[in-house]
């Protein structure tokens, strides 16, 4: 078993990056920053060309689709008159509508909008920014797949099997997932990837739950279990105590009677942690409200009814 530490990153076809339409400064939407919720068509920012060099494309192509239409209006009743040929109507017809096709709205170049519903993962420039159009403004993820990054020692990847399970903890979220639960599926390995003394290996998680965002950049405590690991005694991480720098379950002695007891640990996989001494198979340990019971012991007797069997 392997505790190693990852990196949560965007799964490619998970993400869409808005971009500008036209050249500006940028103003971002006030509601804009990493981890927000956006819906389809929400407006992320917006790029002003006002008083720049060149002026405003989206006043100009406004300007030039007016004078257009206006030409249009002069010729058609005199090409219903037979005073202007078909050839000239047609021709300010279609210059018309290229200059609309040209301008599509007021605001269809000064918007930048999300195509889809997700989390803002990245915001790629500072409010007040010049960008020229085709800049990326910002990335949104749908939130329901994720790549997670494990950096694994090279001199273990001879250990870990292709039927790989493992638990993972997401820093800032007090709980433990297993692989199986998030649905990962791990991605081929890249020798070329290789980081120093490290390998990069990625899995294709799903998102635990609707409630839960995972946010790129996230980082997490992977435990790897390979194919072989085998323990042989193991209690919930919950249920060992840490006093200046030793170990101590509570074992059962009776119904109202529980004994502090040193023990030694081994591995662990996030969720459950092997004792290599001080315990026995079969003896009854506290497995739970550790704070409750190190309350208890201080003011000389520990609670009961927080008992459970190994």
């Amino acid at each position: 078993m392997l505790h190693t530490t990852g990196v949560i990153e965007s799964a490619p076809t998970d993400v869409f990056t808005a971009v500008s339409k036209s050249s500006g400064i940028v103003s971002l939407n006030k509601n804009l920053v990493p981890g927000a919720n956006v819906s389809s068509g929400a407006v992320l920012a917006t790029i002003n060309s006002r008083g720049m060099s060149g002026g405003d494309p989206n006043e100009a192509a406004y300007q030039n689709m007016m004078a257009a239409k206006r030409e249009l209006d002069r010729i058609t009743p005199l090409h219903r008159d037979d005073i202007v040929s078909t050839r000239e109507y047609n021709q300010a017809e279609a210059d018309y509508n290229r200059a609309k096709t040209a301008y599509s709205g007021a605001q269809s170049g000064s918007q930048v909008v999300s195509n889809i519903s997700g989390i803002v993962t990245q915001i790629l420039v500072a409010d007040g920014d010049f960008v020229e159009a085709g800049t990326p403004i910002a990335t949104v993820a749908k939130g329901k797949q994720f790549t997670l990054r494990a950096d694994v020692p090279v001199r273990y990847l001879s250990n870990i099997g292709d039927k790989m399970t493992g638990n993972v903890r997401f820093v800032g979220i007090d709980r433990a997932f297993s692989l199986d639960s998030l649905n990962a599926k791990r991605q081929s390995a890249n020798m070329s990837t290789m980081n120093g003394a490290y390998m990069p290996l990625y899995f294709t998680i799903d998102r635990p739950s609707a409630n839960l965002n995972l946010v790129p950049g996230m980082t997490a405590d992977i435990y790897l279990t390979g194919n072989g690991d085998n323990r042989s005694l193991v209690v919930p991480i919950a249920s060992v105590s840490e006093q200046q720098g030793a170990y101590f379950v509570y074992v059962r002695l009776d119904e109202d009677c529980y004994r502090k007891t040193p023990v030694t640990l081994g591995r662990n996989d996030g969720v459950n942690v092997e004792i290599l001494s001080g315990l026995q198979p079969g003896q009854d340990i506290v497995t739970g409200g550790m704070i409750f019971v190190k309350l208890a012991e201080s003011n000389g007797a520990v609670p009961e009814g927080h008992t459970h069997n190994h």
